[in-house]
């Protein structure tokens, strides 16, 4: 069994959940606020003690890993970069428990892709929904990540290609496809998507910001999207993906027929959306899939490019 698989199957399987650093009264608060019908809870006091359990376990797959920042020192950080990018682990989502909201532990983790954060003390409640916010996405990056492997040639004489995307679904598969061609397939396939989501979702369906956290609070996103998509107004509308081919990187234009909005607010951690259900597939890919990017015309269209 491959180490994408998880130990136990089916629609009601419980998410598993593998903390790190957390003392003996937070592993009880812990305990307590996490539905245990839902939640199957692995702690470790160390990293080092995390990662030989996941390279001891491969049957199992981790939904989040919570981690204090008590457990990551120097050293520490550069372990998990170094971790997350040699296994599986690498699309897990990461949540970082800090003491303070302005804890220098807050930046390093972005730089190593740690975008979810609870600050102490924190209710159940919020717990909850910092959880819920890490698990929303995963699951679409690691069908990304299934998908490259079907994309078994990507022709070498390509130059130039234009795609008109109107679905999630051709979203999804677009993304693979082109970033097949790349030197980091699963980094430029969840950049690739994120952006081709935002533009679908907010451009082209015109899905704000507060109506997409009302949506996914409810579990009614998709049904949205597909209500939307099939409006006399929007049939016509279309993404367009441009690939061109340079000396020395990928360049993808991304374009919707939105009127743009105020991107700066997404480029870069924003505290105040930490625990949002959503708003990170730009900082996503600025920070981790991208080597340049760049809006223009007010937000509708971004550039983005890959070093070869």
């Amino acid at each position: 069994m491959s180490a994408l698989k998880k130990t136990v199957g089916g629609p009601f399987s419980k998410k598993q959940l593998l903390i790190v650093g957390c003392n003996t009264e937070r592993q009880a608060q812990l305990q307590t606020a996490l539905n245990k019908e839902i939640y199957l809870l692995t702690f470790c006091a160390t990293l080092s003690q995390a990662i030989l359990k996941v390279n001891n376990s491969p049957i199992v797959q981790y939904d989040v890993f919570l981690i204090d920042e008590s457990a990551l020192n120097e050293d520490e950080f550069a372990k998990l970069k170094s971790f997350r990018e040699s296994s599986y682990f690498g699309l897990i989502p990461l949540i970082l428990q800090v003491n303070n909201p302005q804890s220098d532990a807050i930046q390093k983790g972005i730089d190593i892709g740690m975008y979810f954060y609870l600050t102490s003390p924190f209710n159940s409640e919020l717990l909850n929904k910092a959880i819920l916010s890490a698990t929303q996405d995963p699951s679409n990056h690691q069908e990304i990540s299934r998908r490259l492997a079907n994309f078994d040639i990507a022709h070498p004489l390509l130059q130039k290609a234009v795609f008109h995307i109107q679905t999630v679904a051709e979203a999804h598969a677009i993304a693979s496809v082109l970033a097949y061609m790349t030197p980091d397939q699963k980094r430029t396939a969840i950049g690739l998507f994120e952006l081709i989501l935002n533009s679908i979702e907010h451009g082209n369906l015109g899905i704000g910001y507060k109506l997409k956290s009302q949506l996914i609070k409810n579990s009614k996103l998709q049904i949205e999207i597909t209500r939307r998509l099939s409006l006399e107004e929007n049939r016509d509308k279309f993404v367009t993906v441009t690939l061109e081919r340079k000396t020395d990187f990928f360049e993808f234009t991304i374009s919707d027929n939105g009127a743009g909005f105020n991107y700066t607010n997404f480029l870069d951690f924003e505290e105040d959306r930490a625990t949002d259900s959503h708003g990170r597939g730009i900082m996503i890919a600025n920070r981790l899939s991208f080597d340049f990017l760049e809006y223009r015309d007010s937000g509708s269209t971004v550039i983005c490019r890959v070093n070869t």
